[in-house]
């Protein structure tokens, strides 16, 4: 089995070897580019769906059962094939910290799924089916229990002295910023991240006399806020897109998310809509539900505390 790996593992370097697919400039810019660009659109929408191994050139067969494997053949060959997906342009969306060897197995089974090919961008691969009691990664994706604290979000109360501080907060984080509260003054205050630690504030900054140290340093009792993740952001973005009652405009944002540079031609298809407002007001409301939800958390875990 090692030997015939191997040989497997240079046939997918082989077929990825010579010149790389067609990538087309999503961003889109000009009047030419964005019909360009809604023609891709109603291509991946409506475009002819074929067999995996049709696209790849690389047979199911060819892949071996995951019982005939042990798992660090089976985490050696997720990992290749991942990449190899990658080269026609479909993401694999697992996990955070899934074991490689785990994903062979829906990684072989996606051999079985028929998709529209792709000259572009990335196509994201779902496994979840957000069914909390069919997890098909217990213990690893908290997705579900995500979703459900949102929908209860709204229910969450907190005391009035943090309610005001919802916005604020929200507005901080939304900009890449930490936030500190001060529990015993209900101080805010807001840092960048290499200011975060003293002793990188000192290599960083000690040399500025324009710089000041600051001041949560010297608070004893605190409550931190850090920026959202990158993934964090893209499903701000996917809730909004999933609301949205314009049936074009929305097959317009989910075609941008799920391609190259999702985050700038996000940004570009709403400043160039009538929904940049509506945009606007629902990531704060977002977020001022993730900063409710961070403190009533902190406050239920610590209650003598507070």
């Amino acid at each position: 089995m090692e030997h015939y790996l191997e040989q497997l593992i240079e046939d997918l370097h082989l077929i990825t070897q010579g010149k790389p697919p067609k990538n087309v400039e999503e961003t889109v810019h000009d009047e030419a580019a964005f019909y360009k660009h809604i023609e891709n659109v109603e291509n991946y929408i409506h475009g002819e769906q074929k067999p995996i191994s049709a696209i790849t050139g690389l047979m199911q067969e060819m892949l071996p059962p995951p019982e005939k494997l042990s798992e660090k053949q089976q985490a050696q060959l997720s990992v290749e094939l991942e990449k190899f997906l990658r080269y026609f342009h479909f993401e694999l969306d697992f996990p955070r910290g899934y074991p490689n060897h785990m994903r062979y197995p829906f990684i072989r089974d996606f051999w079985k799924e028929e998709h529209v090919p792709l000259s572009f961008g990335s196509s994201h691969i779902e496994f979840c089916n957000y069914e909390k009691e069919n997890c098909p990664f217990p213990g690893y994706c908290t997705i579900c229990e995500e979703l459900e604290d949102e929908e209860d979000s709204e229910l969450l109360k907190i005391p009035e002295k943090f309610e005001k501080l919802l916005n604020p907060i929200a507005q901080s984080i939304d900009c890449g910023q930490i936030v500190y509260i001060n529990l015993d003054t209900m101080e805010t205050e807001e840092v960048i991240p290499d200011m975060e630690d003293p002793e990188d504030f000192e290599i960083n900054y000690g040399g500025c006399s324009w710089a000041q140290e600051p001041e949560f340093y010297k608070w004893e009792h605190t409550m931190r806020f850090e920026p959202l993740e990158s993934h964090e952001s893209f499903k701000i973005m996917e809730a909004f897109a999933e609301q949205m009652e314009d049936e074009k405009f929305k097959e317009q944002l989910f075609f941008s998310l799920n391609h190259k540079k999702p985050f700038a031609n996000f940004k570009w298809k709403i400043d160039n809509s009538p929904y940049r407002q509506d945009w606007f007001d629902f990531k704060r409301k977002w977020l001022e539900g993730y900063v409710r939800e961070i403190i009533w958390s902190k406050l239920n875990q610590n209650k003598n505390d507070y």
